[in-house]
């Protein structure tokens, strides 16, 4: 068993590790070839113009740039964008889990999990009358794939460069735009949807009740056999666990109670 709490406590974790690995990588992107001219040797350039060039792109943009320890090398290798389009794929597929999970619990309310409720943003089906489709949802996931596209897309683009020139650099360029773009509008649609998100309590309480997953915590105490029996009549007379264990005179009410609790079941034992 897992508490709801826990799973978006995961989701957040990884929405704050990512949003830390793109901060991160800012800095990188802070670097040019300004100044290098046709394929980064300064050729008809001068170290005033270079220093000149990064100082007023600075100023201008409130960023700190900066020329690069070697013109020659980011003016050849594009690999700084490749990294950022794949971190904005990293972005995307993990959003996009995230919804496929959401979409998951929401599923029902009669043949599906009916965990959470999701917001309604349409008068449901065209042919099933009264059906939430998660259509916000549905699209973060279409902008992963639209976003993992364009990371291929730029992969290949990255082969494309020959010696010291990418003549491909307009792929780079046009992929990343529209990587932003997506992402920025999906993220936000998604946290107004995510904020929506309502808890079906009697659904979960009685989903964890019919559940035999724990009798993983019952081991320790009557056996891996034992529990093994238990849950195979449990299954076989449609009869909660619980009621079986009780039944069987395996453990009082007060133990049983306590081993099934949700602290019990959603965290390490003390040993």
């Amino acid at each position: 068993p897992i508490t709801l709490g826990q799973e978006f406590g995961a989701y957040l974790a990884f929405v704050d590790r990512d949003m830390h690995r793109l901060v991160d990588f800012k800095k990188t992107l802070l670097e040019t070839n300004l100044g290098g001219t046709a394929i980064g040797t300064g050729i008809n350039s001068s170290v005033s113009f270079i220093r000149f060039a990064n100082q007023k792109l600075a100023e201008l943009s409130g960023y700190s740039f900066k020329p690069a320890a070697d013109l020659i090398d980011v003016t050849q290798n594009l690999d700084s964008l490749l990294v950022l389009i794949y971190l904005l794929e990293v972005s995307a597929l993990g959003l996009s889990k995230i919804a496929s999970d959401l979409r998951l619990m929401s599923s029902g309310p009669r043949a599906g999990f009916g965990e959470i409720r999701l917001p309604e943003y349409q008068k449901g089906s065209s042919i099933m009358p009264g059906k939430n489709n998660p259509v916000t949802l549905e699209s973060v996931s279409q902008v992963a794939y639209e976003v993992s596209g364009n990371a291929q897309k730029m992969s290949h683009a990255y082969l494309g460069g020959q010696l010291e020139l990418n003549v491909m650099f307009p792929v780079f360029i046009t992929s990343l735009i529209d990587s932003f773009d997506l992402l920025t509008k999906s993220a936000a649609l998604f946290s107004e949807t995510v904020l929506k998100v309502t808890v079906d309590v009697k659904q979960c309480r009685e989903l964890l009740e019919k559940s035999l997953s724990s009798s993983a915590a019952l081991i320790s105490h009557i056996g891996y056999d034992k529990t093994a029996e238990m849950v195979k009549k449990a299954i076989v007379t449609n009869v909660s666990l619980e009621t079986i264990l009780l039944d069987s005179k395996l453990l009082t009410g007060k133990k049983l109670r306590e081993i099934l609790s949700n602290g019990s079941l959603t965290k390490p034992g003390k040993v």
